[in-house]
């Protein structure tokens, strides 16, 4: 008789078990009963001998609740284990955490399960009164606080006046559940004329679970004044992008005035814009083959382009391997620093990581450099392991498809 081979997996070396979450999406919670959540151990040996669970207050879960599957053996002698748990939709929505523990010879793991919370972080903002609102008859007006992205419904909200705690006053709405953000409270304070133009400071704090945060208001500081009591308007220029006046070919300048003051009619305002003439400089760009010492490594190679001595400090740069454009995301631009202060100059650079054997098997990569005094708005310079230096070549045209800012 003949006996076919047998294909031995050597047993692999005892773990204790390493457990990842498994969750509902928020979408699919339902508005009451139970919801079914689970965890995971992936890699262990031997196989996990029994699951639990437990809530945050370490309570155990009744067994009737968790249901343990078989274990599944891998080819790489490791084995994977899952176990689920039927809770309460209402502690879910609420994001209590709970815990599932997993148990074998070489051990326990534990992981907390809980309700993802909003990629957002809280927020929080306070409004001034109306200034029209103390015309009326009666002289009150209503200070607003808000906060957002909360990760509980289990939000509280104190209002101070110079300090001092107010029991009334102020009225609440929610907090509610704002679709996947969380959740939101929203305060509304009724203050009077006289607190308000004797510079009363008023203040709301809201706590919820992994975050306090307060914010003060009065006319002092919505209306920012001088040494003399006169109110500082403030004025900021905000310039294009290189990259949308190269693509657009038009520029748009933005100037935001804020702090005005409350019976200032913006209608009156007078914006005069004057221009300033600065010598523009061209960018002289130099790139860098990797270091010997890393490419004997044989793992990555650093490709080096820099910019030097450049006016204004608004650019862009790509990188472009065997003609193909890069994603932004492989690469790193550093933001504009100035090298001298008269004449006005930048220098900035960027460093592109590859694969050593894509170097040394001979890839060409490009630098494309953009700036408003280049002769042609562009330049670019290509680097490879045989010529060992860059080459240089002005170009008219590069990446139309460019939207993203310039670092």
């Amino acid at each position: 008789m003949v006996h076919a081979p047998q294909l031995l997996v050597p047993a692999a070396p005892s773990k204790a078990p390493s457990l990842f979450p498994l969750i509902v999406p928020s979408e699919s919670i339902p508005s009451n009963g139970l919801v079914t959540v689970g965890c995971l151990a992936k890699d262990v040996m031997p196989s996990v001998a029994s699951f639990s669970w437990s809530d945050q207050n370490n309570v155990s879960i009744d067994a009737h609740y968790v249901k343990q599957f078989p274990s599944v053996f891998s080819p790489a002698g490791t084995f994977t284990s899952c176990s689920q748990v039927a809770i309460s939709a209402n502690d879910w929505r609420d994001f209590q955490p709970f815990y599932c523990k997993a148990t074998n010879n070489a051990g326990t793991g534990v992981v907390r399960v809980t309700r993802q919370t909003s990629c957002l972080k809280p927020e929080m903002i306070i409004r001034a009164p109306r200034l029209e609102d103390f015309e009326n008859s009666d002289p009150n007006a209503t200070i607003v606080c808000m906060a957002a992205n909360l990760h509980t419904a289990r939000a509280t909200v104190q209002w101070l006046k110079n300090g001092h705690t107010l029991d009334s006053g102020f009225t609440n709405t929610g907090p509610v559940a704002v679709g996947h953000s969380g959740y939101s409270i929203i305060s509304e304070l009724t203050v009077d004329k006289r607190d308000w133009t004797s510079d009363k400071t008023f203040s709301c704090e809201v706590r919820n679970e992994n975050f306090t945060s307060m914010r003060n208001i009065s006319k002092s500081l919505v209306c920012d004044t001088g040494p003399y009591g006169v109110v500082q308007v403030h004025v900021e220029t905000i310039p294009p992008s290189f990259t949308d006046i190269y693509l657009n070919k038009s520029a748009k300048l933005t100037c935001r005035i804020s702090n005005m003051p409350y019976d200032q009619d913006p209608e009156e305002l007078s914006v005069t814009w004057t221009r300033e003439h600065s010598p523009y400089h061209a960018p002289t760009v130099y790139v860098f083959a990797p270091p010997p010492e890393q490419l004997a490594l044989q793992e990555t190679a650093t490709i080096t382009c820099l910019l030097k001595g450049f006016y204004p400090n608004d650019f862009f740069v790509k990188w472009v391997r065997n003609d193909e454009p890069i994603g932004p995301s492989e690469y790193f631009i550093s933001k504009p620093v100035q090298e001298s202060k008269s004449p006005k100059l930048y220098f900035t650079y960027s460093t592109l990581n590859v694969k050593e054997q894509d170097w040394s098997y001979g890839a060409t990569f490009t630098c494309v450099v953009g700036h408003e005094a280049l002769p042609f708005q562009t330049t670019q310079k290509t680097i490879d392991k045989k010529t060992g230096k860059p080459t240089h070549v002005n170009v008219s045209l590069v990446l139309s498809e460019t939207t993203n800012t310039c670092y």
